[in-house]
């Protein structure tokens, strides 16, 4: 059932692993462009770029993904958690494979900026991320990012595409509330993460019982 799935998102699996490489190729442009025109200007370094990127790609994949194979693999005669537990392993297996390459291609990237770019136009301004590359964070992406796009699958099978729209003005309403809340966190750091995580908790348990017997 899960290679049925994996084959079912052929496409997407294989865009997932030609961005990384897409934004690697683009980024050693820029560089190579800096130092052509002798800019002075500071680049983000794609540590910083690619997970962001990637994380985001694999949670809205995942979503849609998700919204449309769990119905598909129920239509299959399969039992529901039979099918959302396919599709939720072939979405972890995309985006281990996308992370791990984007993992790779950083820390190449890595390399070529410290014995490449810099030896050959030490004037060029580079900013970001410079220090050892961390893949506990890369695996934390990976993870996290099936599991968002499960519960967003969820939210909207279950409220409508609305839902895409009132999650977008909670996090803006955050946003503009940022100030407030890093007062609150600085007061109460332990109840405001254990909020938090208990939100999450939460929002995955109902996610897992709604496509447990989600009608399609």
């Amino acid at each position: 059932m899960i290679s049925t799935m994996l084959t079912l998102s052929r496409k997407s699996l294989v865009i997932s692993l030609v961005l990384p490489l897409a934004i690697f190729a683009a980024t050693e442009a820029v560089y190579a462009a800096a130092m052509l025109l002798h800019a002075g200007t500071t680049f983000l370094l794609l540590p910083v770029v690619l997970p962001l990127v990637m994380f985001i790609y694999i949670s809205l994949n995942s979503m849609n993904v998700t919204m449309q194979n769990y119905a598909l693999a129920v239509h299959m005669s399969r039992t529901r958690l039979e099918s959302i537990t396919a599709v939720f392993i072939s979405q972890l297996i995309m985006s281990l494979l996308s992370l791990t390459l984007s993992l790779a291609l950083t820390l190449f990237d890595q390399l070529i900026t410290l014995k490449v770019w810099l030896v050959i136009s030490p004037s060029l301004d580079v900013s970001g991320f410079l220090g050892n590359v961390m893949p506990w964070f890369f695996a934390a992406a990976a993870i996290t990012a099936p599991v968002l796009g499960t519960c967003l699958a969820a939210l909207c099978l279950r409220f409508g595409g609305g839902a895409l729209g009132l999650m977008w003005l909670g996090f803006m309403a955050l946003v503009m509330a940022r100030e407030n809340l890093a007062a609150l966190y600085s007061a109460f750091p332990a109840a405001f993460i254990a909020v938090i995580a208990v939100a999450a908790l939460w929002l995955i348990v109902w996610s897992a019982r709604y496509f447990a017997r989600a009608s399609v």
